[in-house]
């Protein structure tokens, strides 16, 4: 709660960064050379090659498999990932009168013997919505050699609490559920309180900036009220004035509040006050997959863990049984780094670290985006990364062909 620009706080702070900088430095000075202690000059270069391919392919599965905002299309994009297809939006509420484009998509490396302009069938489960074209065919997106994709436009007709569509393709089958509503007002009939729409937001470092926005039933605030809105940190700011609107006919108050990132990780408590009332939900910023990866082998024992991720150091410890094994003793400067062994064995470590680094930071994003899959799907996805992953580590590390490694 300290105000960073009083003069106060700022002698502060500052009285504090003079005492601790020189013992961070030091300390820094100390783990640099431990690990040159350990890291011949090949070891490093080899590291350092893995760092780049693990930030390239980082980012690759990041930019091709980047999660849509909604829970219900990150519950889709999951299906997609391990099942090989998908229904997007898997679910929609709809208006009567409006329209929706729903997708069917189908991974063609999953299923090779699905081709371009095969038919699927789409048959709705009642007749409170219509379906546009009940037998569309597949096509190859621009860019998107390895997924095809069939379309159709959704008619909301009657109001129904439950009503969708089954869409099938030989042994596939899929649902998409909908909610036809009589009124957009009918949206937002769950607000009953002084309320943010989420618990939990988040962003990534880079967007720097979020809109957020906060209910209120209209009976609550008869006039248009100033809200104050607070946050627990310095890593994220709000400007400006802030006033519940109302919205007539939607029955509700409306107040728009915008979160400004000062582009670090970090999570903090926003709330807002509006005469007797309060709110509070969690703000997250999360950095891009990848940023800044750093991989060194440390002097430690991390008990049954081979590796650690500090922030976004990958440590690979080198007293773990597995590891010096291989790497040898420390008195005789660890000879067993450049040995075929061991440089397989860090591609090995490095693949896993880096394929579970990405699994949890999809779930960071979109916590309980996996849905009904279980540890099997989860595992299933993990394989598939390591799969494509592995063949890359493995040729950084042992780039001599088969039959001619070093003994």
């Amino acid at each position: 709660g300290l105000d960073r620009e009083h003069p106060f706080v700022s002698a502060l702070f500052e009285e504090a960064l003079k005492r601790f900088r020189p013992l961070v430095d030091e300390e820094r000075r100390r783990e640099e050379n431990q690990r040159t202690d350990i890291e011949s000059e090949e070891t490093r270069r080899r590291l350092d090659a893995l760092e780049k391919a693990a930030i390239e392919f980082m980012k690759e599965f990041e930019e091709e498999n980047e999660p849509a905002r909604t829970q219900h299309s990150r519950s889709a994009h999951s299906k997609f990932v391990n099942k090989g297809y998908s229904i997007s939006p898997p679910f929609a509420k709809m208006i009567v009168g409006e329209e929706k484009t729903f997708r069917f998509r189908i991974d063609h490396k999953a299923f090779p013997d699905v081709s371009e302009g095969t038919a699927v069938h789409v048959d709705p489960s009642s007749d409170n919505i219509g379906i546009s074209n009940p037998v569309p065919e597949l096509i190859t997106p621009k860019g998107k050699d390895n997924v095809l994709v069939a379309s159709w436009d959704v008619s909301a007709l009657k109001p129904s609490s439950a009503t969708g569509m089954t869409v099938s393709l030989g042994s596939i089958s899929d649902e998409a559920l909908v909610e036809v509503l009589r009124s957009r007002a009918e949206l937002y009939s769950d607000i009953e309180d002084f309320e943010f729409r989420r618990k939990h937001y988040r962003m990534k470092t880079e967007a720097e900036r979020k809109k957020i926005k906060l209910y209120a039933p209209i009976e609550m605030f008869p006039d248009h009220t100033d809200v104050e809105v607070s946050i627990t940190g310095d890593a994220f700011s709000i400007k400006g004035q802030h006033l519940l609107r109302h919205k007539p006919d939607l029955g509700i108050a409306v107040c728009s509040i915008k979160i400004i990132s000062d582009g670090t990780e970090a999570k903090e408590t926003v709330t807002a006050s509006a005469a007797e009332h309060k709110a509070s939900a969690l703000i997250q910023s999360v950095e891009p997959i990848g940023s800044g990866l750093e991989i060194i082998l440390e002097d430690v024992d991390l008990g049954s863990q081979r590796y650690r991720w500090q922030q976004n150091m990958l440590e690979i410890a080198a007293r773990h049984n597995s590891v010096n094994r291989y790497l040898g003793p420390k008195a005789d400067n660890y000879p067993g780094q450049n040995t075929v062994h061991f440089r397989l064995l860090l591609a090995e470590i490095v693949a896993e670290a880096v394929c579970a680094r990405i699994l949890g930071h999809q779930d960071e994003l979109s916590p309980g985006g996996r849905g009904e899959y279980g540890w099997d799907d989860y595992y299933a996805q993990f394989c598939k990364l390591m799969t494509k992953f592995l063949p890359i580590t493995h040729k950084l590390q042992c780039p001599e062909e088969f039959g001619r490694l070093p003994e």
